[in-house]
């Protein structure tokens, strides 16, 4: 079955796949957790529909015969064994490399790395979709049927604070060390305040003998995570290797804020889910079979544990290959604007590969794709405006109307899913662009589409986050409980909710409510 469809700088995923899919995988009691992807007014049927153990028991049969990679213990190790494997891969060749090659040689490279994607994709998609999710479902009932104590935030107190310090995390702290760095030195600060952009910045502070360590230490930052910091997955947003503002922004804020280490807040959380994991295991163990009920919640505890760290510790590596993918097709496209092809340096974002070669091999006409770039350019524009929002699901190629469920009846109050717990009241800040995070300041509710790597070092600043898209193991969902910040996830939050307007976030019950002035 088809999975995608791409419509107006938009791809949708299958509902109709994800439908069978949970139908077959999981039992009704634990599928009643993992149908917010499809629409509304399906979920009931999708939730009670009778579920086949024969079926399901043959899908697995199926699935660990064509491959012995993909089993539930296996399949963590397999990812990690991928990424240790194919890392030099992902990271090569270089943009000067990349010119040498001849039209036929670039061609076989971009396959080559649209391959290794879908490979990676392959290996990684089992962890995710299938194994995970049972997981988190099953951590749920066995809370649900043993835990028996007062602490209504037990499921996120137990899933933040992870046992081992992820490759995120990781570089979050090598970030705020670099703004700690520089606020040692009152002139590069000073450098830093007067700079009119990133370029600006890292070039006056090389000349500076008090910016020696710091550059030094951001050099080797760039060396690790120059090919991150981009506000989404499409390859049109630049990394922070190709654009100094990215860094020079997230400095800015972080000296700014005069936030606290994210060591700090890691050893916070670690130590409240262990608190709670030894409370839950007690009163586990305090009822029949205790010792072997406490053995299970263990086992599947610890199972997401390790899954939350390879969540964040494969998004560099996917994200390596995709830098990979991007310079090649950047060289694609150089080679068509110096053969006078195309108008513009960045009008091959713009085309599918299929037209890319098509135009390299003159079967495309000029007039024909310039229409194409064109039109598809305005609508990509009003993308990334948010000034055309998508709709949320698709019959064909028609919007659904759907009832999202956010209406609550009472004026300027909204429902939405609770993705980290707590309640907050705030400011909310409406920032559709990385670009303009930079009007963030510190207290406030960031409200967005989603977030990716680029929006990271503005959550020492926030006090709460409201995401359009994106559940409990996407990236702001995550990072929210890591930070101990109160997250909802609200369909069309960005239209919704007035820039500046006062805003209580209730991440326990999902709720939004815009402050009223009479209130």
């Amino acid at each position: 079955m088809r999975r995608f469809k791409y419509r107006r700088n938009t791809v949708y995923f299958s509902s109709d796949a994800d439908r069978i899919y949970y139908r077959n995988l999981l039992p009704a009691q634990l599928r009643k957790h993992s149908l917010d992807n499809l629409p509304p007014d399906w979920r009931e049927e999708a939730g009670t529909a009778r579920f086949d153990p024969a079926k399901a028991a043959r899908m697995y049969a199926r699935v660990r015969a064509l491959t012995t990679d993909h089993g539930p213990l296996r399949t963590i190790k397999s990812v990690y064994r991928f990424i240790e494997d194919r890392t030099a891969e992902a990271n090569s060749p270089s943009a000067e490399e990349l010119r040498r090659l001849s039209d036929h040689e670039l061609r076989k490279e971009i396959a080559r790395k649209i391959k290794l994607f879908e490979d990676y994709l392959t290996i990684l998609r089992p962890a995710f979709h299938v194994y995970a999710s049972t997981a988190f479902a099953v951590l749920r009932e066995l809370l649900a049927a043993w835990y028996d104590g007062d602490n209504a935030y037990v499921f996120q107190d137990l899933i933040s604070g992870l046992p081992k310090r992820t490759a995120m995390l990781q570089e979050q702290v090598d970030l705020w060390e670099l703004a700690a760095e520089l606020k040692r030195s009152s002139t590069v600060v000073a450098l830093l305040e007067k700079s009119a952009n990133g370029a600006e910045f890292f070039a006056a502070v090389r000349e500076e003998p008090e910016g020696v360590t710091f550059c030094s230490r951001y050099d080797e930052f760039m060396a690790a995570h120059g090919h991150r910091g981009h506000q989404d997955r499409d390859l049109w947003y630049p990394r922070r290797s190709e654009d100094p503002d990215i860094d020079f922004r997230s400095l800015r804020s972080l000296v700014a804020a005069d936030s606290p280490s994210p060591v700090d807040n890691e050893h916070r959380l670690v130590a409240k889910r262990e608190e709670v994991t030894a409370e839950v295991i007690e009163r586990i163990r305090a009822k029949p079979f205790g010792s072997v009920r406490a053995e299970l919640f263990k086992a599947v505890l610890d199972y997401i544990h390790r899954f939350l760290v390879l969540r964040d510790d494969e998004r560099p590596f996917a994200d390596a290959i995709t830098m990979g993918k991007k310079r090649a097709f950047a060289e694609l496209g150089r080679r068509l604007h110096e053969r006078n092809l195309i108008d513009e340096p960045d009008d091959f974002y713009h085309l599918a590969e299929y037209e890319l070669y098509d135009l390299l091999d003159g079967r495309l006409p000029g007039k024909l794709l310039r229409a194409k770039v064109r039109n598809r350019r305005t609508v990509f524009d009003k993308f990334v405006a948010r000034s055309e929002v998508p709709p949320g699901y698709l019959r064909g190629n028609v919007p659904m109307e759907v009832d999202d469920g956010t209406d609550t009846g009472l004026e300027g109050t909204f429902a939405g899913v609770g993705m980290s717990r707590g309640s907050v009241t705030g400011t909310a800040r409406i920032v559709g662009d990385l670009r303009d995070i930079g009007r963030v300041q510190r207290g406030e509710i960031l409200v967005c589409n989603s977030t990716d790597p680029g929006w990271t070092p503005v959550f020492g600043l926030i006090s709460g986050l409201i995401l359009e898209a994106g559940g409990m193991l996407s990236h702001g969902a995550c990072l929210s409980r890591e930070y101990g910040l109160p997250a909802v996830n609200l369909p069309g939050a960005m239209q919704k909710i007035p820039d500046g307007a006062t805003i209580t976030v209730n991440g326990d019950t999902g709720r939004v409510s815009v402050v009223l002035e009479d209130d």
